[in-house]
């Protein structure tokens, strides 16, 4: 049951990544999804799911192979890790509320990822010379409030229906403690 959904979200994911809006090569906005497979999953099969897609975007030739190990830290480990680390904030000193896990992990915790995540890429073209950094200011730093709320929308939106009608695909969430009332 838990692989099906892994491989479900998967493949719903590729589609997403596969529909991004590109800016330069090298500068595309595309939606994250790390932090909902970090709450549904956990952070070892967020990193495992989002590597998958990763590659089989790489595949299909929406992305370069020779940024892929870039593209790996930058969209999946980094985002998987600060999503993470939002949801151990809220395991280990917010009230056990629902309503603090789906607005504090699921809405900002994806637009803080996707934040975070859109902030390195920014730096790391950067500083290697991809572009030069009156371009990027330009070009890419705007949008980066812009995606950060459709991000945290859509995931604040799926885990609250997941939390709902489907909370055992949500293996970071756990009804005996959120609704012990």
């Amino acid at each position: 049951h838990f692989q099906h959904v892994l491989f479900g979200a998967c493949a719903v994911l590729a589609a997403f990544w596969a529909f991004k809006a590109g800016i330069s090569p090298g500068l595309a906005l595309h939606h994250l999804g790390a932090t909902l497979f970090t709450l549904m999953f956990g952070w070892q099969f967020a990193l495992l799911g989002l590597s998958a897609v990763l590659i089989g975007v790489t595949a299909n030739g929406h992305a370069g192979w020779e940024a892929l190990a870039s593209n790996g830290l930058l969209d999946v480990a980094l985002p998987v890790f600060i999503s993470w680390l939002i949801y151990r904030q809220i395991v280990n000193r917010l009230p056990k509320n629902p309503f603090v896990y789906i607005f504090i992990g699921g809405f900002f915790g994806a637009a803080i990822a996707i934040g975070v995540s859109s902030l390195a890429i920014f730096f790391a073209l950067w500083i290697n010379g991809v572009y030069p950094l009156d371009h990027l200011t330009s070009d890419y730093l705007p949008y980066i409030p812009l995606i950060m709320f459709p991000e945290a929308f859509m995931t604040g939106g799926i885990i609250t229906f997941l939390v709902i009608l489907a909370p055992r695909w949500v293996s970071t969430f756990d009804e005996s403690v959120y609704f012990s009332g």
